[in-house]
This record gives structure tokens, C-alpha cells and sequence, in this order.
């Protein structure tokens, strides 16, 4: 019936197969036996209307952003102005001793791609009293990312170590040696 429809708008359209009649035509009597399960569905799950979003933040061309590009770059000394505290930061650099170097790499958090290194490193430095309950909610946050975030069941393994790890690490500071 569509086919012939779509291939011929002047062909008629055929009569409605019965029990697809039926489906869309329910029995009144149906209707009344299932009235006070209606009324309870709809109570229990009222529909109502959604109001929508704010729009999404307009995008910008490249072009239109030069002027802030140039304040970003101007922190940088990137702007070709020569400013006064250039040459002092030259002089500091100069100066530099190879520990402030080699501490370039320092590490702050504890991160996903070594984060059992990441958190003994951390915890080695006893920086706060209560590092130890930061670097255990951090490293609760990383698994939760690990598995949230991982492709199939690529990142388990790591979560997993690092739940491990954690267990590990809490008994030994409840119960230190």
C-alpha cells in the first residue's frame, strides 16, 4: 500500500489489515477496566514540561579574539614590548641552580597515568597532617575516573592496582611499624 502510494500518488489506498485496526481502535470496555490503573500511571508519573536551556555559549572566530590572544601573550612577554622585569627574569635564569631544574617535573596530584607513583611521591613529602586523607580522596576520585572513563574494560586493571594499592597504604598508616 505505501509502495504503490509512494511510486503512484493517484493509486488508492488500500483498507486497514484488521488486527492493526484493532490495536489502534482499543474496546471502550478495555478502557473502563483499566481506568484506575491509568489515573494511578499518571499520578505516579505526571508529565510536565521541561523548559529549555540557556543557549550554549556563542562560539568565536578566530579572528575575533586577537585582542584576547594578545592579553594572554602579553603575561608571556610574548607582546614586543620590552619590560624592565624581562631582564631581571633573565638574570634568575641565569642563576638558576640545577635542583630548581631538575623540580620541573614536579608533581602536584595524583594523576591517572602513574597514579600509584604519583600518590608515593606525594606522600613522601608529608607536606600537611592531613595529606594523607587529600591523597585518599584523590586516588578514590582516580579510580572512580578510571572506571567512569575507561573504553570497555581497558582501564579495570589500573583502578583495580590502585584500589590495591590503597587498601595497602591505609592499613600501613593506621598501623604504622
Amino acid at each position: 500500500s505505501i509502495q504503490a502510494r509512494a511510486l503512484d500518488p493517484q493509486a488508492e489506498i488500500e483498507e486497514l489489515d484488521p488486527i492493526v485496526a484493532k490495536y489502534l481502535n482499543p474496546s471502550e470496555d478495555l478502557h473502563k477496566r483499566a481506568r484506575n490503573q491509568i489515573n494511578d500511571f499518571k499520578r505516579e508519573f505526571p508529565t510536565k514540561l521541561i523548559p529549555k536551556k540557556d543557549a550554549k555559549k556563542q562560539r568565536k572566530h578566530w579572528s575575533a579574539m586577537n585582542e584576547e590572544i594578545d592579553n594572554l601573550l602579553s603575561g608571556f612577554g610574548m607582546d614586543g614590548v620590552k619590560d624592565e622585569k624581562d631582564d631581571t627574569e633573565i638574570e634568575d635564569v641565569m642563576n638558576m641552580d640545577i635542583d630548581d631544574m631538575l623540580e620541573i617535573d614536579t608533581i602536584t596530584k595524583i594523576g591517572t597515568q602513574h597514579p600509584i607513583e604519583d600518590f608515593d611521591t606525594l606522600l613522601k613529602k608529608r607536606s600537611s597532617p592531613d595529606l594523607f586523607q587529600q591523597l585518599h580522596k584523590q586516588m578514590w576520585e582516580i579510580i572512580h575516573h578510571l572506571i567512569e572513563g575507561s573504553f570497555q574494560e581497558l582501564s579495570y586493571a589500573k583502578a583495580l592496582d590502585c584500589l590495591q594499592y590503597l587498601r595497602k597504604k591505609a592499613i600501613e598508616e593506621e598501623e604504622p611499624v
